[in-house]
């Protein structure tokens, strides 16, 4: 049955591969166009930043092309038909981690003039070690995304043509591996703003073409009321995924993943001439990324208004959840020529903005952290020094292809999978900034065993999860009962449920869960949460630091000056061990004890 449904669908006609074929030729050209300019090449410096040459909404643009993935256009969709409107909470989180972005990490970081962003790791701790533990895990982090995120696009181009999953990485890995290497920074973010403009002209379309369909905004309305879509779980247990409070956590927590403490969000920030200007971008972000969701959120109600009588998941007609979507296009739109393409041209432009960003951000990340003080490497010319960059970026891009292609036979919801790994690499990165930051007294002994704590927390629970088998999450009311009608389908053999009642999870008790049941909406917090009391008790045993030796500017203001109050209280006076003049003026930091 399946197979049959497949093959009646319509394929990519001339005017598809047009729509999508202009997208992908246009970026290959920005990235030529970049490639050979002078000051793209002039200095590593403007190959990785380009610090004060780019247009405030173009950087703004990209900040939401590197956040905003193949995953999110695909995923929000199917959390919006499958699970409800549980997602939309998310935005309550988002709010507070971008208000966290503006009031403290943005005027912590900015002010440094960093170019790798862990290089605070150094400046605050007086670590190299911790700098370069914190690199690797978020090399892993951003290495592993780049093989999810040319994964997923895979899903929807395998529906509408015959070519197979791989041969559609290698050929959107090479486009965009071409296009970041040649023109660096200013390619990534001229690129970002083609890609982010076809990203919500895509779901836009499917939205008016669905509503449409279905004879309006009141009937598709009508429709999502009556399948619960709006129906909001408050439970609060840490084992229920779908809850308004696990999207809200979930939420903040992808707040800081994508802009608190990643080198791809912070290269945009510092390319900005003020931090006032870098706040205000930071702000119009964040409305734009909600906005974004929104709309990728309401494509996937587009969707449930079309099959809320045959869902094509239960009628066996699409193998994965993330799959409807693109079904969709082919099913109800595909006779409408170029919506395929303009569809497609949307995820694979999530895919390539995201790719594209976090490829150039790696580059900059070994050069920066591990290349550039070797002797070799220091004393190259800086034409010489953007080829080694250039290598690197290309570098990035084909093991991430390699990677994409050996996720290919991963099994699961895309956010879940991309989620468990996300995780697992990026808490312990979180973990070591925020300590920094917010707990003046924490020092390098504390952030490595915090950092360590929250690396084995998140892994222990990923790969137990993985091993004993993702727990299929409770989907709303799915009903096949239109589908001998319209599909030529007999209701009566294919499974449903009842209306308004979801498939029955497990009994929320201590008996019926196990610590790999946690939801993955809550994984990351918990890993932080953990890693950084970790890192303050050990710190509280090994001896605080003394707020007078570290560095101006590495702690935020309004922390910085309570602990300073608090350790005068405390002793009297700056250090009851070490006379005043030893104090190396807050040129470096250092540890003593109390």
């Amino acid at each position: 049955m399946e197979e049959t449904a497949q093959k009646e669908l319509p394929k990519f006609s001339t005017l598809d591969y047009v729509v999508f074929g202009a997208m992908l030729v246009i970026s290959l050209l920005i990235g030529l166009l970049c490639g050979f300019q002078r000051n793209t090449s002039s200095s590593p410096l403007n190959y990785v930043q380009a610090k004060g040459s780019l247009a405030p909404p173009a950087i703004m643009l990209s900040l939401l092309g590197g956040a905003i993935s193949a995953i999110s256009i695909l995923g929000t969709a199917t959390e919006a038909y499958y699970f409800g409107a549980e997602f939309l909470i998310s935005f309550v989180g988002i709010t507070l981690g971008m208000t966290l972005l503006y009031f403290i990490l943005l005027p912590t970081l900015f002010t440094l003039n960093l170019v790798s962003i862990h290089e605070y790791i150094e400046l605050r701790y007086a670590s190299p070690v911790l700098r370069k533990l914190s690199c690797l895990s978020q090399l892993l982090n951003l290495t592993l995304l780049m093989g999810i995120l040319l994964y997923a696009p895979s899903v929807a181009l395998c529906t509408v043509t015959n070519l197979p999953s791989w041969a559609l990485m290698l050929f959107l890995g090479c486009v965009c591996t071409f296009y970041t290497t040649l023109g660096g920074v200013r390619a990534v973010v001229w690129t970002d703003v083609l890609q982010v403009i076809v990203m919500v002209l895509g779901p836009i379309t499917i939205i008016a073409l669905c509503i449409t369909e279905v004879g309006g905004v009141g009937q598709a309305w009508a429709i999502v009321q009556n399948g619960s879509r709006f129906t909001v779980n408050t439970d609060p247990s840490i084992f229920v995924r779908n809850s308004a409070w696990g999207t809200a956590v979930y939420g903040f927590y992808l707040t800081l993943m994508f802009f608190g403490a990643n080198q791809a969000a912070f290269q945009r920030f510092s390319s900005m001439r003020s931090l006032q200007m870098a706040q205000r971008i930071s702000l119009l972000t964040g409305v734009g990324w909600i906005i974004l969701w929104s709309v990728f959120f309401f494509s996937g109600l587009a969707a449930y208004v079309v099959y809320h009588d045959c869902d094509p998941l239960a009628s066996g007609k699409i193998r994965k959840h993330d799959m409807i979507l693109s079904y969709l296009i082919m099913d109800r739109l595909g006779h409408l020529r170029g919506v395929a393409g303009l569809f497609v041209a949307a995820v694979c432009g999530g895919a390539l903005s995201s790719t594209s960003s976090y490829s150039n951000s790696i580059a900059c990340l070994i050069w920066e952290d591990f290349l550039k003080e070797i002797t070799f490497f220091s004393r190259l010319s800086p034409t010489s020094s953007v080829t080694v960059l250039k290598m690197l970026s290309l570098l990035a891009g084909v093991v991430g292809l390699i990677l994409g292609i050996l996720m290919d036979g991963l099994k699961g919801h895309i956010i879940k999978i991309a989620n468990l790994i996300v995780v697992s690499t990026s808490s312990s990165v979180f973990t070591v900034y925020l300590a920094g930051i917010l707990n003046p007294w924490v020092n390098y002994k504390g952030a490595i065993a915090g950092l360590v704590a929250s690396s084995c927390f998140s892994l222990w629970i990923a790969i137990g999860s993985l091993m004993q088998g993702m727990s299929p999450t409770p989907m709303l009311h799915l009903s096949t009962a239109g589908c001998s009608t319209t599909h030529g389908t007999t209701a009566a053999l294919l499974t449903t449920y009842p209306p308004n009642v979801t498939q029955a999870p497990p009994p929320d008790s201590s008996e019926s869960n196990t610590i790999y049941d946690i939801s993955d909406f809550y994984l990351g917090i918990l890993s932080l949460i953990l890693g950084l009391l970790v890192a303050n008790i050990i710190s509280i045993f090994t001896g605080v630091v003394n707020p007078w030796t570290l560095r101006t500017g590495v702690l935020a203001p309004p922390c910085e000056r309570f602990y300073k109050y608090l350790w005068l209280k405390i002793h009297g006076e700056r250090n009851p061990y070490i006379p005043k003049e030893a104090i190396p003026d807050g040129q470096r930091a250092a540890e003593t004890l109390l």
